[in-house]
């Protein structure tokens, strides 16, 4: 069986020290880094530049000349709108201004209405009020007599079932005696019939107790 030895990989130290000559040691890119590709390269560089500084230059210049016409035209704009909304604002100051004359006309001939409605309604209300005191005080006054019309029928009539009440009086005491008396004589009369009951009851009671000993002695 054949071993073989493994190839070792150089180090960087080893890379770096490749012979003047190798294909390693200069890259590609390195061609452009010579003067002559370097003076080409800014050459071009600045001639862009310059057609772009004056592309740009061009366009600037246009660009404020349209910015000088659009402000121009901006100011008549805004000067016509400050023309018009002067004019607006003339017309509606006098508007407002003859508004306010009729609404101040309107205002007065209110005020004179109302003080003219106000006036009649005093006027009004104190007939109104005059024609109540009156009726109040005649109604006052028909109270005050129908009171005193009531109080004489109360007191007639008090004094009439006063003496009613004496009456009755007087003759319920009479009726209370009589059957005072009438309870008296019959309580006696009763007293008196008991009594002879009693005493009948006696006489029987001692001939039945003279017979029961009548018969006790002769057996």
């Amino acid at each position: 069986m054949t071993s073989s030895t493994p190839t070792p990989t150089p180090t960087l130290e080893q890379q770096d020290q490749t012979p003047p000559g190798s294909p390693l040691q200069e890259p590609w890119w390195w061609e452009w880094l010579k003067p002559v590709v370097v003076v080409a390269v800014i050459s071009a560089l600045v001639g862009v530049a310059t057609l772009v500084t004056n592309l740009w230059m061009g366009s600037f210049q246009s660009l404020r000349a349209d910015i000088r016409d659009g402000n121009a035209h901006l100011t008549e704009e805004i000067r016509a709108s400050e023309t018009r909304q002067r004019e607006a604002l003339r017309e509606t100051k006098a508007e407002l201004k003859a508004d306010n004359q009729a609404l101040a006309k309107r205002l007065d001939e209110t005020k004179t209405e109302l003080k003219a409605d106000s006036q009649a309604l005093r006027a009004e209300l104190k007939a109104d009020s005059q024609a109540l005191a009156k009726r109040l005080d005649e109604t006052k006054t028909e109270l005050k007599a129908d009171s005193q019309a009531l109080r004489a029928e109360l007191k007639a009539d008090s004094q009439a079932l006063a003496e009613r009440l004496d009456e009755t009086k007087t003759e319920l005491k009479a009726d209370n005696q009589a059957l005072r008396a009438e309870l008296k004589a019959d309580n006696q009369a009763l007293r008196a019939e008991l009594k002879a009951d009693s005493q009948a009851l006696g006489e029987r009671l001692d001939r039945v107790l003279e017979t029961l000993l009548a018969a006790r002695a002769g057996q």
